[in-house]
């Protein structure tokens, strides 16, 4: 079944103008989260981000987009400028962002030019109007864009953004759109490092270019969410940006960009972690697979560019598949998929492996079941570990030290083995009951935590 990209499920606005008139800025404000990176240099929203708005009861879906200005010095402005005009022409309303300091320049009469031409509604917003003296200045200038009168707000303060509001919803009022939030049945983080395929990974399963794609490492610069549908299940995808290793992290953009990535590995139910199969596993790859495991989520391994491996036999995919799993001994439970972005190959498998691998992880087994584990994997397995001992009476056996097992917990699943002696714990017996309970009960993709309680006496 093909993945298809959503229609916005609420509203959507989309936040357009030149560079550094505080788009990101209004756009932290409106969502009243600090997702957007900002920052005084020119151009450092790139990608198309989404936000959650709510405002008296009703949601709303902003767009944050990238810098429209008229010189495009490269591929990637050219790109931006074309992703930012993409989001202008499927939003339902566009909030012209234009700068209270400068006045109206040329780049926003060439501006107001083309988003005429999306027949879609317009507000003119003038930002940066902090003061009343700046404000007493917003008038017949601007109507000469020919939005009527502008609304003047500040993102840095909040003002003006409740009558924004007010004034965004007047507009939807007249398409008559229903008012509906769609909850992701899984949130999916996207990871690894620069320039092993991620965006283009994103890409080739919306079919579409959601995201700007470059050659050049870090071109992704905060995470990008993206609403997908497949088989009737909405999945939110993240695409983070590319993280480097610690010692070579810029300060300043990449460090805070780097650190929302982490967030959003912290916020996910499942973790895609892309690597370069032309490249192996390198150190930065273990460094991300050890994050992602220790932040207890469902894992599936992606290896990217499998097309580019020309001498491919029927066992290249096991070999590497082994390989892979020996260099990350700690992720064998994580499922792996050998796909290319660039050609579409197998990558419609993924989602099938995120929706199994985030069930998996919220699994909840009966005592039943646990009961009947115990009995049939558990105890004959201690059985055949039991040492004997001579005594005066001959050979005597130990007695079996477990009892029974509970689960405390889901998303991990975490488990507790209940035991006569604490002393009991293994590390060997901890990783065979992991291990068996994965392959009793189908449990890939997910971690599983044991632990030991000791019986009262």
């Amino acid at each position: 079944m093909p993945v298809n990209a959503t229609v916005h499920a609420t509203p959507s606005v989309a936040l357009v103008g030149r560079k550094n008139v505080g788009k990101s800025s209004l756009f932290n404000r409106l969502i009243e989260k600090d997702q957007a990176l900002v920052s005084d240099i020119p151009g450092t929203t790139r990608d198309v981000g989404l936000g959650m708005s709510r405002w008296r009861g009703q949601l709303l879906t902003l767009l944050d987009t990238g810098g429209l200005d008229i010189v495009k010095r490269d591929q990637i402005e050219v790109n931006v400028r074309k992703q930012a005009l993409r989001a202008a022409q499927k939003s339902h309303v566009i909030l012209f962002v234009a700068d209270a300091l400068t006045g109206p320049l040329s780049t926003d009469i060439v501006l107001a030019k083309e988003l005429r031409k999306t027949k879609k509604p317009v507000i003119l917003v003038v930002n940066k109007a902090e003061s009343a003296a700046v404000r007493r200045e917003i008038g017949n200038q601007w109507k000469k864009l020919g939005f009527g009168e502008p609304i003047a707000v500040s993102a840095v303060s909040g003002m003006g953004t409740g009558d924004l509001l007010d004034r965004v919803f007047e507009e939807i009022a007249k398409i008559e759109l229903p008012l509906e939030e769609i909850v992701p049945d899984a949130t999916v983080a996207l990871i690894g490092r620069p320039n092993v395929g991620k965006s283009s990974l994103l890409n080739a399963m919306i079919g579409e270019d959601r995201v700007i794609v470059s050659e050049v490492p870090h071109t992704t610069r905060e995470p990008q969410d993206t609403l997908l549908f497949y088989k009737d299940k909405p999945i939110l995808v993240v695409d983070t940006a590319g993280i480097r290793k610690r010692a070579n992290i810029e300060r300043g953009l990449e460090a805070a960009s780097v650190g929302k990535s982490l967030t959003a590995i912290k916020q996910a139910d499942v973790v895609l972690l892309v690597i370069d199969v032309q490249d192996g596993i390198l150190a930065q790859d273990s460094h991300l697979a050890g994050l992602a495991a220790e932040s207890g989520k469902a894992i599936v391994l992606v290896l990217n560019k499998w097309d580019t491996l020309t001498s491919k036999t029927t066992k290249t995919g096991d070999e590497a598949r082994e390989e892979i799993y020996l260099s990350l001994p700690f992720l064998r439970w994580a499922p792996m998929a050998f796909v290319s972005a660039k050609t579409g190959m197998r990558v419609h498998t993924l989602l099938d492996l995120v929706l199994k691998a985030k069930q998996n992880r919220e699994r909840v087994l009966t005592e039943e079941e646990l009961d009947r584990f115990v009995a049939k994997r558990v105890k004959p397995y201690l059985e055949s570990r039991i040492s004997h001992k001579k005594t005066a009476m001959g050979v005597k056996r130990k007695q079996t030290y477990v009892y029974g097992i509970r689960q405390l917990s889901t998303a991990p699943p975490k488990f507790m083995m209940i035991v006569k002696d604490k002393n009991f714990t293994d590390p060997t017996i901890t990783k065979f009951v992991e291990n068996r309970l994965r392959e009793e009960f189908g449990l890939d993709g997910t971690p599983i935590n044991v632990s030991y309680r000791e019986i009262e006496k």
